[in-house]
């Protein structure tokens, strides 16, 4: 399943806090710690906080700088910054993979 699609199926279940506990429990688990701000990211999105969705973009490029392998967290950047209609933005991180 495609990282975007499983963050939102779990955002959409009320299930996001699963991985705030998941990061809790393991910080150093990338997958857990991305799909924690992308789920943070929508909520902000949603509400239309845009203070808000600015912190959750900053949190996710300090993300792409811890684990700069993790392909998940260029992937879900990439798509936020698609939503944001950043497009050039959200390119040069599919190239980067």
């Amino acid at each position: 399943m495609q990282p975007f699609y499983f963050s939102w199926i779990c955002y959409k279940n009320n299930e996001a806090d699963d991985f705030e506990k998941a990061v809790d429990l393991n910080p150093k688990f990338p997958l857990a710690y991305i799909q924690k701000l992308y789920t943070d990211y929508r909520r902000a999105a949603q509400k239309i906080d845009q203070e808000l969705v600015k912190n959750v973009i900053n949190f996710i490029k300090q993300a792409k700088e811890k684990f700069p392998k993790c392909v998940e967290i260029y992937a879900l950047f990439a798509q936020v910054l698609s939503d944001q209609s950043k497009f050039e933005q959200a390119d040069e991180l599919y190239q980067e993979i």
